[in-house]
């Protein structure tokens, strides 16, 4: 818990899950083996020309490692995934490279937690938009985790997994929004 809590505003970051471990581990084994290959003669060279296999080789390096990089960087960055505050809710629901949109809180009539239907027993904050909310395009993804969690509205809920969030802490998410919007019904586990 913080030691200095603000009534009206708050704040989780992303951070790194089990999930990303793994991720990780697996492209950056998947890189070295790109660089490994790239800098061996495995092949005889009547059968693959080797700069062919030297260029793929390098080329795969760089995608896998880039990428491996890349996540290193987002978990170091700990952009904000979640924000309260007297604007709304502004939140990335897409991860932590996507951009973050803000919600006002007279679209949001409801939050509620809940766990998706896969294997892994995900956990997200399902934002109910208002009766007044106008319609919004929904992505790809998002329409996807709506049909893992059960009673989520593709076409006017925002999904956001918390598996990923650093210290999500939803009492302290409710005692904001009692001060800020009173209106907003905070709701517990739901499964």
């Amino acid at each position: 818990m913080r030691s200095s809590v603000d009534p009206t505003r708050y704040i989780v970051r992303f951070g790194a899950n089990p999930g990303d471990f793994k991720l990780l581990s697996g492209i950056t084994l998947m890189g070295l083996l790109s660089l490994a290959f790239a800098v061996t003669d495995w092949f005889d060279g009547d059968r693959h020309p080797p700069l062919l296999l030297n260029v793929i080789g390098i080329l795969g390096a760089v995608f896998f490692l880039g990428g491996a990089v890349f996540r290193i960087a987002t978990f170091f960055a700990r952009p904000v995934a979640l924000r309260a505050d007297g604007s709304g809710l502004t939140l990335r629901p897409m991860g932590p490279a996507s951009r973050a949109a803000t919600v006002p809180w007279r679209s949001v009539s409801g939050l509620e937690i809940a766990s998706d239907t896969s294997a892994a027993r995900g956990r997200w904050l399902v934002i109910r938009a208002s009766a007044e909310a106008p319609a919004r395009r929904v992505a790809f993804s998002e329409e996807v985790a709506a049909r893992l969690v059960p009673g989520a509205r593709p076409g006017s809920d925002l999904l956001l997994p918390i598996d990923g969030l650093r210290r999500f802490d939803l009492d302290a998410l409710a005692a904001v929004i009692h001060v800020i919007a009173p209106h907003v019904e905070v709701l517990g586990e739901h499964r």
